[in-house]
């Protein structure tokens, strides 16, 4: 399942159906079962077996839930950072949340700004629009000030990870051998085939969906059909 850029707004006041495994539609008819999320943390709670925190990106806010070492990963989040979660869609008794499978700190608060223009984007992309007017956060509630600037590089936006020994003659940061690899394939690529290539190679499965997402942002490949990644 593709992760999907959105704003908490689009799962909250989206339509939850578990029909074919969770999901929600959100208000522009957005299909989402696993969302990237990138928010401040405004609380937290741990306990030895389960954690959660709280996540705010000035549309509204949403708990992330985890229990075991989902939970350990969810108390290493600092309280007032801002965050990248990426996770499934989930509701019980009328709350909606997110169940985490990755989450990191971000530093840069221009990642924000870089996170709602794809978010636009992907909207345009799958739901048919040709124009979208933007909601007012509910209760008038103003996100933190940002600082525009030219968004990162997909190269910027996440550290790149060393390159594993025997990778094929690949050198280089990760994002890079991953779009070396896309090219060399000779047509679309599975991104099951991509993780599981990689991981072979060492690298951590989480790392290399963040690059990929990070490929996606920078425009440098495409996904088409959905799961499916080729390069311009």
């Amino acid at each position: 399942m593709t992760a999907i850029r959105c704003d908490i707004s689009d799962i909250i006041h989206g339509k939850y159906s578990e029909e074919d495994s969770p999901r929600v539609v959100s208000p522009y008819g957005v299909e989402i079962r696993r969302a990237v999320l990138i928010g401040f943390v405004v609380g937290n709670y741990s306990s030895s077996e389960y954690a959660t925190l709280t996540l705010d990106d000035g549309t509204g806010t949403i708990r992330v839930k985890g229990w075991g070492a989902e939970a350990e990963m969810l108390s290493q989040v600092n309280l007032y950072s801002l965050a990248l979660v990426v996770g499934r869609v989930r509701e019980y008794e009328g709350e909606r949340y997110i169940v985490p499978e990755i989450i990191r700190d971000i530093p840069n608060s221009n990642y924000l700004t870089l996170h709602k223009l794809e978010r636009l984007r992907t909207i345009l992309e799958r739901s048919g629009l040709t124009g979208i007017e933007p909601a007012e956060p509910e209760g008038g509630v103003e996100g933190p000030p940002l600082v525009v600037a030219s968004p990162p590089s997909a190269e910027e936006s996440v550290s790149s990870a060393p390159s594993p020994k025997g990778s094929s003659g690949m050198t280089g940061p990760l994002v890079k051998q991953i779009l070396e690899f896309i090219r060399s394939s000779g047509g679309p690529v599975p991104n099951d085939e991509i993780i599981a290539y990689f991981v072979e190679k060492g690298f951590d499965k989480n790392d290399i969906t963040l690059k990929i997402l990070d490929l996606l942002d920078d425009g440098a490949i495409i996904e088409d059909p959905i799961g499916v990644y080729r390069c311009e």
